[in-house]
């Protein structure tokens, strides 16, 4: 499957998963992992209603640096 038939496809089911309820929502997302091979938690991320979307950062992780008057 290509990548635009698969983002088609992908978008026709995400309106259908929203209206639907927890069995055929499962059952929409088995439907999703066979046709286009995904897996199933990535799959439920796409199902979001913005689609997929990575975290922000939240500024440098780690300890800050102190600097010493020396």
């Amino acid at each position: 499957m290509s990548k635009k038939s698969a983002q088609e496809y992908l978008e026709k089911m995400r309106d259908r998963y929203q209206r639907r309820g927890r069995e055929a929502r499962s059952r929409l997302l088995d439907e999703l992992c066979e046709v286009c091979a995904y897996n199933r938690k990535h799959a439920i991320k796409l199902m979001r209603p913005g689609g997929y979307r990575r975290g922000t950062p939240k500024g440098n992780p780690g300890r800050r640096s102190i600097y010493g008057a020396s």
